[in-house]
């Protein structure tokens, strides 16, 4: 999971320039609902996104995931609704003092991973190329802002509802609860600036260990309303040697 790339268009979330320059400031909201349908607006607008990311586990579900930190791009679906991507991230798995750097992405056909370690490039079109390292590289990204619907499964849960608002790095967000019996609680928090999430809490109920979380984190996020599709391909680095071989 997880990736300091940027995209070098405006670095303003869309709607964003619209709100400063009218002068106006977004009313606090109370209904958990409203505030999802306008972060579903907001990510509707939205073709690409980067950010620095960081994934870690809490309490006993820490045992069982790699924390990671490092920089992501995601950008508009394939014509064979292929996410496109690029992270790169550095890991650290459970009870594990060193780190690993990690590379991956896809260019909507093609997935690749980047072996910095034994200069190495992984690419097939299959997504399985990634080998074990593709759970990982998965936990960093935030589909939904790519998503031909965001937000759609979440607004159709019954039980949402509206927790104290906390701030995310420079960002003071609603803090969204979206209750699903099967699958459990998932926290989301959306920048009353923009509308934009920047956390997600994934809660984990152990009849024994009591709650665990997942924390999802992204700071110094940039959106766009175009996707630069050439960001996303493949560059195999000099000395280093390609196969479609899949990675350990």
């Amino acid at each position: 999971m997880p990736y300091l790339l940027c995209l070098c268009a405006a670095a303003v979330a869309p709607g964003q320039d619209q709100e400063k320059a009218s002068g106006k400031v977004s009313a606090q909201l109370d209904d958990p609902r409203e505030i999802l349908k306008k972060a579903q607006a907001a990510m509707s607008k939205t073709k690409a996104v980067s950010y620095n990311v960081r994934y870690r586990g809490t309490r006993w579900i820490e045992t069982y995931v790699s924390a990671a930190e490092g920089s992501v791009m995601l950008g508009e679906l394939s014509e064979h609704d292929i996410p496109r991507f690029r992270c790169e991230i550095k890991l650290t798995a459970p009870g594990v003092k060193e780190s690993v750097e990690l590379t991956a992405g896809s260019d909507g056909d093609l997935y690749y991973l980047i072996d910095k370690k034994n200069k190495t490039v992984y690419a097939d079109i299959d997504e399985a190329v990634l080998g074990a390292s593709n759970r990982d590289a998965q936990r960093v990204l935030m589909r939904e802002f790519v998503a031909k619907e965001p937000l759609a499964e979440a607004l159709k849960v019954e039980t949402i509802e509206l927790k104290p608002s906390e701030k995310v790095g420079d960002q003071d967000c609603y803090q969204v609860s979206i209750v699903r019996p099967e699958r459990g609680e998932t926290r989301l928090f959306v920048s009353k600036q923009d509308w934009l999430p920047r956390k997600v809490v994934r809660v984990y109920k152990d009849p024994e260990r009591g709650e665990g979380s997942t924390v999802l984190e992204l700071n110094d996020l940039i959106a766009e309303t175009k996707c630069d599709l050439k960001k996303f391909k493949l560059v195999v680095p000099k000395g280093f040697k390609k196969t479609d071989d899949f990675a350990p």
